[in-house]
């Protein structure tokens, strides 16, 4: 199984991940949840004044959540999304695939790692 992944540098709360999941498959109701996910840096992250380059994502599902560790904040993530890998400039259009993936996600401090499995 090939993976790739990404630094989660916000994303969404702890109330909104368990809504998404519990309505994951309910065609009335659509709860969007949003991940920031950095693609690249401008500079290495540990100089001042670096910035990331958001990823492109959309139609997130989250379909199981579950604690990662005794925090309370700290959670495993598995769902699908469509999203475009490729580092490109925002003026041309996405190139969308579907993907499954899982994250690590702490709803503390809104960080994490999102890993697509390709």
């Amino acid at each position: 199984m090939n993976t790739r992944s990404f630094e989660i540098v916000g994303g969404p709360s702890r109330d909104a991940l368990f809504d998404a999941c519990k309505y994951a498959y309910d065609s009335r109701s659509t709860i969007v949840v949003d991940f920031e996910v950095a693609i690249g840096y401008t500079a290495p992250p540990s100089q001042p004044g670096a910035g990331y380059i958001p990823m492109k994502l959309k139609g997130i599902k989250i379909v199981g959540i579950r604690h990662e560790d005794g925090s309370g904040a700290g959670f495993r993530i598995h769902g699908y999304c469509d999203a475009d890998l490729n580092l490109r400039d925002y003026k041309y259009s996405a190139t969308w695939q579907h993907y499954k993936f899982r994250a690590s996600y702490d709803t503390k401090h809104r960080t994490g790692e999102f890993t697509f499995i390709l």
